[in-house]
């Protein structure tokens, strides 16, 4: 026989039938702990009493919203709510808990219950997917606390059931991989009924600390009334370390506390705490000691952490008001040994995503993410970027079929900086695909530490995976054509996030719109990483094709050279448009000669500035969500700080600033003349075979760099919801500043989320911002190994296999040795520069020397007359924007930085990929991109 109701303490309270928190409570009580008595109203009441007609009128309220879109979906589960509350129970079953009502209020008078009237009770939710390690729904559901009466207790019921159907458990339970409807997904809520306890004081037990993971401390929450105050943030509780072993007290965080909880006619109300309490301890040290003596207990017999809420009685007694498995604890460094990790100060060990495990041939290197991720990272970004590019990897080589690329990490913060597993990556080209480990160096810009003696095709590894490849190249087709169609409707999704207004929104409905906008942004990553693949093989294999067919792999660097349609490349054109317009106005004083805020205020206020400020506007309409080391959420977008733009023209605006257009012509024409030359040496068949190969090299580049133009597009709402959410936490007081969330990690966020309030979920956020500020500043200061071995070493050109890298530093006066990524060759003066802002040191014709440069850096190349940068490859970002502005260039020069000396006379031949350093008075001699002679 079906049962609809249950006893907390009977031996048959299984999970399936009352949900995780009642099962959890049932097995405590069996045990001789002290739980407030109760009763279940069970998964199969909740089904009798949905029936058939409220799953249907749910799923057609559901059916037509999209769950990203959190304003449809509050509206949507306000509907659903109604239909809930709004049907009647079942008389039989209506009947059925009266009667475990009445049982309970008979034995609560037996038990010396003080006081007449209809008991008062507390009612919880107790879903089957609530309060498991896997999945916490904590805080998804409502509570109804000092409920009286059985017409009350009815409709508790059916509002906690309702409760169900809120934005905020729905999109908790979407991106959770639960379903949306419980009769389909086996989430209905049971429904738990207890005796009111009403507590003297309560709080929150963690059986491990949450903010380090020590299994040997405890922290305890505890507040005076009752414990709803701690889990829906109103009151900041005292915060109490005791020492798991002895339970002595270790630290003591007494907070001032103005409002407490207290039961009312019906239900609770907030009042104020009398004044000689407000800053005393809630707990004393024999209570603490006390509570960690339960707290072992129940750990011990649920065979895990716990996170247990908690009241003392009057009395002085303890009783366990639920517990649940904690869900996730911190994960320590993540350089897998830490080997080489110098200590800093303050709060370096929080938790990261994507950590996977450690190979033999795992090698780390900044080699291509070091140009993403120049500097230390935020704590948030860092929480996410690891997860996405592992993803993004992992769906590249989908194909490949291979058990443990799921345990593969491929992205990792070490040194407090991304690190990227080359190791892994030459690893599956040699023993899984017989390709060889240095395909995809010059392309790709890798370190070279990861090369193999042997550095050729294996011909029976390759036969075995022809298979495999063959998938592949057929999935890359799909991929461009996928990339297509995506980059313009993520075009559209941000119009459509720019036109929204998110206030009013809950904490969990905006979360719910972050990982709806993160989702989009490795949607993007992982196609953009898909075209990675097709280009960098499409380009070295013109490579090969030039040097065999025609002895002139030069060639190759002039052949997809000044391309059309790739949107970073369009910057340098977009603000040489709106210098000439300054121009033109004769505004030049004006933006020169101030601040750059001052300057666009007074632009703003000048009836001549008008076309100047349209152009600024048709700017920021289309490349505003970009900006200097982008990859970076603490740095303000162009649109959100627009004086950055500002600041950019300055290289634009001063004396001979070159044509952009003309360069862009020159270009296309010694791509021209190159391609020429080339037809005029080829047979039918090999014009026909370079011709398709040189245009899948120009599509793959386009798709490549437009690819991750619209990934950095569609991270841009996400973190625009990240300012959001510093903004509100910071007027409640859980943050000092907005920017401030930056140094918190998604599991940060969602653990506050989740418990209602920081002091709920444990964490004090002003002094874990103010530690990790502290961390975070100090690798700026530590110089980061460019690679790092499998067991967390840093490798150097002496401990590499086989020769030293394609950036090595050669020895006894021979050149320095990068990846020519520009061709022409030019003699100058070098100036050292780590900062875009600092650019203002260069002079018109002089040699840049950096460790990488992104989208900021691009008022700075007009200026240039050369580029040497320490990282990037044939497809980098300096790679291309050198190209598109006729620069000579050699990037992946290791140690550039530290050897070539500020303001030494220095040539570069972006040819050869040759650096020679030169003695004499610094002048400046180049040769045009084709020419081949020096003039």
């Amino acid at each position: 026989m079906t049962e609809y109701v249950v006893e907390l303490s009977a031996a048959d309270a299984e999970p399936e039938l009352v949900g995780g928190k009642a099962a959890g409570l049932a097995m405590l009580s069996r045990a001789g702990f002290a739980v407030p008595p109760g009763f279940v109203v069970t998964v199969a009441a909740y089904r009798v009493f949905a029936g058939e007609a409220l799953p249907s009128r749910i799923g057609e309220l559901l059916r037509p919203v999209p769950l990203g879109d959190p304003v449809a979906l509050n509206a949507a589960a306000s509907r659903i709510r109604e239909a809930v509350v709004s049907t009647p129970i079942p008389q039989a079953l209506a009947g059925s808990i009266v009667a475990a009502y009445r049982r309970l209020g008979t034995t609560a008078h037996a038990a010396g219950r003080k006081g007449s009237g209809p008991l008062p009770v507390a009612v919880r939710s107790s879903a089957t997917a609530e309060d498991s390690a896997e999945l916490s729904f904590a805080g998804q559901h409502d509570s109804f606390l000092n409920v009286r009466g059985e017409a009350a207790l009815l409709d508790a019921l059916r509002r906690c059931w309702a409760s169900r159907w809120t934005a905020r458990a729905l999109s908790y339970a979407a991106h959770q991989g639960g379903a949306t409807t419980p009769r389909d997904a086996g989430v209905a809520p049971a429904i738990l009924v207890q005796e009111f306890v009403p507590a003297r004081a309560a709080g929150v037990l963690f059986t491990r600390a949450p903010l380090t993971g020590a299994d040997d401390e405890m922290l305890v929450n505890a507040v005076w009334g009752l414990g709803e105050t701690v889990v829906g943030g109103q009151a900041t509780p005292d915060s109490i370390v005791t020492d798991k072993a002895t339970g002595r007290t270790k630290k003591v965080l007494v907070a001032r506390k103005d409002t407490m909880a207290v039961p009312a006619a019906s239900g609770t109300r907030l009042a104020p705490v009398p004044r000689r309490r407000r800053r005393s301890a809630v707990l004393d040290q024999e209570q603490a000691a006390e509570l960690t003596r339960l707290g072992v207990a129940v750990e011990q017999h649920q065979g895990a952490a716990q996170d247990i809420e908690w009241a003392i009685l009057d009395d002085g007694r303890v009783v366990i008001l639920q517990t649940r498995p904690i869900t996730r604890g911190p994960v320590r460094s993540p350089a897998a040994p830490d080997r080489g990790l110098p200590p800093v100060p303050g709060d370096d060990d929080w938790p990261v995503q994507g950590t996977g495990r450690s190979h033999d041939f795992d090698v780390w290197t900044r080699a291509n993410v070091g140009e993403v991720w120049p500097d230390p990272v935020s704590p948030l970004v860092a929480s996410v970027a690891p997860e996405i590019i592992t993803s993004a990897v992992r769906h590249s080589f989908r194909s490949l079929r291979e058990p443990f690329l799921e345990e593969i990490s491929w992205a990792r913060r070490i040194h407090g900086r991304i690190y990227y597993n080359e190791g892994a990556l030459v690893h599956l080209l040699e023993h899984k695909l017989g390709l060889p480990p240095g395909l995809m160096d010059r392309a790709r810009g890798n370190s070279g530490f990861t090369q193999s003696r042997e550095g050729r095709v294996h011909p029976w590894r390759l036969l075995r995976h022809l298979p495999t490849l063959a998938r592949l190249a057929t999935r890359q087709r799909g991929t461009a054509r996928e990339l297509r169609a995506l980059i313009p409707q993520i075009d559209r999704w941000v119009a459509e996030f720019d036109a929204r207004s998110h206030d009013g929104l809950t904490d969990a409905e905006l979360w719910a719109a972050a990982q709806l906008w993160l989702t989009r942004t490795s949607d993007a990553m992982k196609l953009q990483n898909d075209m990675s693949g097709v280009s960098l093989t499409a380009i070295a294999t013109l490579e090969r094709l030039t040097t065999r067919w025609f002895g002139r792999p030069e060639m190759t660097y002039r052949l997809i050279g000044g391309l059309s349609g790739i949107r970073s490349a369009e910057l340098g054109a977009a603000l040489s448009r709106i210098a000439h317009a300054i121009r033109e106005a004769g505004l030049v004083q004006e933006v020169l000669g101030a601040d750059a805020v001052t300057a666009l205020s007074r632009l703003r206020e000048l009836p001549a500035a008008e076309p100047v400020l349209r152009l600024l506007d048709e700017f920021l309409h289309r490349h505003g969500y970009r900006c200097a080391n982008e990859s970076e959420w603490l740095h303000p977008r162009w649109r959100d700080a627009p004086e950055l733009v500002v600041e950019l023209l300055a290289g634009y605006l001063t004396p001979g600033e070159d044509d952009l257009a003309t360069s862009a012509a020159l270009q296309q024409r010694h791509r021209a003349e190159a391609l020429a030359w080339a037809n005029a040496r080829l047979g039918p068949v090999r014009r026909r075979i370079f011709h398709s190969l040189l245009s899948r090299a120009h599509d793959s580049i386009r798709l490549r760099d437009n690819g991750k133009d619209a990934a950095i597009k569609a991270s841009y709402p996400a973190r625009q919801i990240a300012v959001h959410f510093g903004r509100l936490w910071t007027g409640r007081g859980w943050l000092s500043a907005a920017n401030d969330v930056f140094f918190l990690t998604v599991d940060d966020i969602v653990r506050v989320i989740r418990q209602g309030s920081p002091a709920a979920a444990g964490l004090d956020l002003v002094e874990l911002v103010r530690l990790r500020r502290q961390a975070f500043t100090a690798w700026f200061d530590i110089e980061a190994p460019d690679v790092v071995g499998a067991d967390g070493a840093p490798l150097s050109p002496s401990s590499s296999v086989g020769d030293a890298p394609p950036g090595g530093v050669r020895p006894g006066g021979r050149p320095l040795i990068g990846i020519a990524a520009s061709a022409g060759s030019v003699q100058g003066t070098a100036r050292i520069v780590s900062d875009p802002r600092a650019a203002a040191r260069i002079q018109r014709g002089e040699i840049l020397v950096t460790r990488s440069t992104d989208v900021g850096w691009t008022a700075v190349f007009p200026l240039l007359g050369g580029l040497i940068s320490e990282i990037g490859g044939q497809l980098s970002h300096s790679a291309i924007l050198a190209r598109e502005y006729g620069l000579p260039a050699v990037v992946n020069v290791a140690g550039a930085t530290k050897v070539i000396k500020e303001g030494q006379l220095v040539r570069l031949d972006g040819l050869t990929g040759q650096i020679h350093l030169l003695e004499g008075s610094p002048t400046v001699t180049s040769s045009a991109p084709g020419s081949g002679e020096d003039r």
